[in-house]
């Protein structure tokens, strides 16, 4: 709610479903939602907040939520992200983020050098992990979740503020999909098949452009680190614009975790 706090699930769904109204029925262009959020679910992909994630994507909306913040145990993902047709982001630190927040922390330009003491981006204890429980891999991707600077409310002013978890990692993979949405849709000349773009064809061009982070599963960090630039360049490369995900498997089964 406008606290912070907690909402039941049927507030969230409200919300989600004024989104698709928006767009089917209002006549705006609504091409991705984004969801900081997270909450339980009773059967992952299946409950009612996951079906109304799979509705929407096929609506042409590309849904990008939170995997939650209940790791490094598997099967931590929680609704909409455990959803099927869900972008579900996993959080990760990173040098620069890192450091200048030890720097700010503690009043000390070059501390952070001393506090964070590796080149890598590394993912973090608290993202959750997957699989699903029906065996479904979680989460799709990993981007910037750890000391994040951004925009603020405090006290009735904006400030800045610096917050960690996946709900920040999720709007840096949601712009991912804001930009090469706008690029697919105004696209001419030889990218005019781009017009054609779909939720499960971005979700490919950020899964194929991910750079896989060593020391991690798929299960840890899903399929690798957000590189934007990268997940145009997998959009234009790809030949089979249009694509849409195949149905949810009826049953699933959990191996090798």
């Amino acid at each position: 709610d406008h606290t912070g706090g907690a909402v039941p699930e049927s507030m969230v769904m409200a919300g989600m479903e004024h989104a698709l109204d928006l767009k089917l029925t209002q006549g705006y262009d609504v091409d991705a939602i984004s969801m900081s959020i997270s909450g339980p679910t009773v059967y992952d992909g299946r409950d009612l907040e996951d079906q109304l994630v799979d509705t929407i994507t096929s609506h042409g909306i590309t849904l990008v939520a939170a995997a939650s913040n209940d790791g490094p145990a598997t099967m931590t993902v929680g609704s909409p992200g455990s959803a099927y047709t869900a972008i579900t982001v996993g959080a990760a630190a990173t040098p620069v983020q890192t450091r200048v927040y030890w720097d700010y922390y503690y009043g000390w330009p070059g501390i952070g050098y001393y506090l964070y003491t590796t080149e890598d981006n590394q993912i973090y204890a608290f993202s959750s992990r997957g699989p699903t429980s029906d065996g479904r891999s979680k989460p799709t991707l990993s981007a910037t979740g750890i000391m994040v600077l951004s925009a603020y409310p405090e006290g009735g002013v904006q400030d800045l503020a610096w917050f960690s978890g996946t709900s920040m990692a999720t709007p840096a993979v949601s712009g991912a999909v804001a930009l090469i949405n706008a690029f697919a849709e105004t696209a001419g000349g030889k990218w005019k098949k781009l017009q054609g773009a779909t939720p499960e064809d971005y979700k490919q061009a950020l899964t194929n452009s991910a750079v896989w982070l060593p020391g991690y599963t798929e299960w840890d960090q899903g399929a690798g680190f957000l590189n934007a630039a990268y997940a145009l360049e997998a959009l234009k490369s790809d030949n089979s614009i249009g694509d849409v995900a195949p149905p949810l498997p009826p049953t699933g089964e959990l191996i090798d975790i």
